[in-house]
């Protein structure tokens, strides 16, 4: 099953569609994860840029674009370069990266005992 494109953010307003029909191509994705479900990302031209493509899912997911990577389908090639383009009809499986050594997950709150933090 293929989803409509939907989400917003600077990416999706970046690809937004205009000009002729024959102009507009897609790339499909879908999240090791979730199965066989395939969604679409629309653009306009022949290619999208890998960086592109990587800030457009993870907007649409509420994701960190640092906490995916995107891997060729049908060569098991991990694209690591931003700028590296992809040709239309690509399908992509996207995957979560872990936390790398050295990268810490910050703490959401921040807990303090006897200490005034509002005092003058």
């Amino acid at each position: 099953a293929v989803s409509g494109s939907g989400g917003g953010g600077a990416a999706a307003a970046m690809l937004a569609l205009t000009g002729d029909k024959n102009d507009r191509n897609s790339v499909f994705f879908r999240f090791k994860s979730e199965g066989d479900a395939l969604e679409k990302v629309e653009f306009i031209g022949r290619e999208i840029a890998v960086g592109d493509l990587r800030q457009t899912i993870a907007d649409r997911k509420n994701l960190s674009k640092l906490d995916i990577e995107l891997v060729n389908e049908a060569t098991g090639e991990v694209f690591e370069k931003g700028g590296l383009l992809l040709p239309r009809n690509s399908c992509i499986t996207v995957r979560r990266t872990p936390l790398r050594p050295g990268r810490h997950k910050k703490q959401a709150v921040l807990h303090v005992e006897n200490v005034d933090a509002w005092g003058a």
